[in-house]
């Protein structure tokens, strides 16, 4: 079998820890030859140093716009500079956006940037205050946003309403997805995909790769980036903690992160 996890509220929650029991849950999967998998909105350089806890066989990132397995890479787009450079400048017109590019180096954003998604995950409380120092520690600060070559997307964190005039102006170029660490907040704060981008899509490159009919994979996740991916894959688990949307075409709803609803739904499907 091969197995397909989400990141942030399906592996990690927001102590932005993996469980005991999820450890030991991917590590007897992996010790019965099944093959696990990385699918995240995150980029390859944004990936938390926890996950180096486990062996991945791959990975699905940027939401689905590089894909890699065993070291080789079988999917690499990206976004078009010149589209991104004009979302840039109209988001430079309002003060009410902050822009995150990312690739597989990193997460990048200008020293405004900077504060302004510092006091908006403070204000509105998406991790302890305690943790807020770490997390923001691993963007990059740069002077200018279109000093990046590579974009594999883009997250943005807003104030007022000016993110929907955005939206509108770009829905025929870009994507948009509310944003997958905080959920059921509607579009305030988002991420931006490549057009038709999908972790399903990449997902099912992977599985070509590798040869693997459909029922015998398994995808696990909790937000909107899920959707076609859970709908998919042979078993599509949704998270207890995921949004109603997801649980409602999933082929089962396990525990929360919290309650190890990973290692419950592994065992309950018996892979470990």
């Amino acid at each position: 079998m091969i197995l397909f996890f989400d990141i942030d509220g399906t592996l990690l929650g927001g102590d932005g820890k993996l469980s005991p029991k999820t450890i030991e849950a991917l590590n007897k999967a992996k010790g019965k030859g099944h093959e696990l998998i990385i699918a995240s909105g995150r980029s390859k350089g944004s990936l938390p140093k926890e996950l180096s806890k486990i062996a991945w066989d791959g990975f699905v990132l940027g939401s689905g716009i590089y894909g890699e397995y065993r070291n080789k890479v079988i999917l690499k787009e990206e976004m078009d500079r010149d589209v991104v450079h004009r979302l840039l400048d109209f988001i430079s017109m309002n003060n009410e956006i902050a822009a995150v590019l990312e690739n597989n180096e990193g997460s990048y954003l200008t020293a405004s940037g900077h504060e302004k998604v510092r006091n908006k995950i403070l204000r509105d409380g998406y991790f302890p205050a305690e943790q807020v120092a770490e997390i923001m520690e691993e963007f990059i600060q740069v002077k200018d946003l279109k000093e990046i070559d590579t974009i594999n997307k883009i997250m943005y964190f807003s104030q007022g309403d000016y993110h929907k005039e955005m939206i509108e102006n770009f829905q025929t170029e870009f994507d948009f997805l509310p944003n997958s660490v905080v959920q059921g907040r509607d579009y305030e704060d988002g991420e931006i995909q490549k057009k038709g981008v999908t972790k399903a899509k990449a997902m099912e490159r992977i599985i070509k790769h590798c040869r693997y009919e459909k029922k015998n994979v398994v995808a696990f996740g909790d937000g909107y980036n899920d959707m076609e991916m859970i709908q998919s894959a042979g078993i599509g688990v949704a998270m207890g903690n995921g949004i109603d949307a997801l649980k409602k075409v999933a082929d089962y709803v396990t525990d929360t992160q919290e309650a190890d609803g990973v290692y419950k739904a592994m065992n309950l499907l018996k892979l470990i």
